[in-house]
């Protein structure tokens, strides 16, 4: 497996917001919940991503967290490239695909620029989250203006011609307590 920084204006410590909070759900949240089976069924879902795309398939996860679909993805025999901007969860990622064909880059989902192309894109399980703001508009994870633009922006050059984009995505109130540790 492999690990890059992605350097460049998207550095995840250029970009302002509360990204620390990823860092601590990576042990505190995300894999806790998934061993428990209360939040998401990713061997189900990436038994679903396979059958829509081609055997063997070059995956992108944007927002890959701790590395669970990833995982169940590449046991499955694709080959999976995953982005995030948290250390913690990239490592958490790192220490679960040592053995599987998962590479990992470190950058943001809004801003990426690889040198490549993926028969498939996936967002699962709200990593990205869409909020409508108090003026209407959406933001990705609460972010600035035109960030879910960027993203989609960030995306179509790398699909290949007859590739997907496949999201699963949640719209959340704006009015939801942001985490808080402590």
């Amino acid at each position: 497996m492999d690990y890059a920084v992605q350097t460049g204006a998207g550095e995840p410590e250029a970009r302002a917001g509360n990204y620390g909070q990823y860092d601590l759900a990576a042990d505190m949240v995300y894999d806790r919940i998934t061993q428990e089976g209360q939040y998401f069924d990713y061997p189900n879902a990436a038994q679903t991503i396979s059958e829509l795309v081609p055997p063997q398939a070059h995956i992108l996860e944007l927002c890959v967290g701790t590395g669970n679909l990833a995982s169940e993805l590449a046991r499955l025999g694709h080959q999976v490239t995953g982005i995030d901007f948290s250390d913690e969860m990239l490592a958490s990622c790192r220490n679960k695909t040592t053995e599987l064909p998962v590479s990992l880059i470190k950058g943001s989902a809004e801003t990426f620029d690889l040198d490549d192309q993926f028969d498939a894109v996936v967002i699962h399980s709200g990593h990205i989250i869409i909020n409508r703001a108090s003026d209407g508009s959406l933001r990705l994870n609460g972010e600035s203006e035109g960030s879910m633009s960027r993203t989609v922006s960030s995306i179509g050059p790398h699909v290949k011609p007859g590739g997907k984009l496949i999201m699963n995505i949640e719209e959340w109130d704006d009015k939801l307590v942001p985490y808080q540790d402590g």
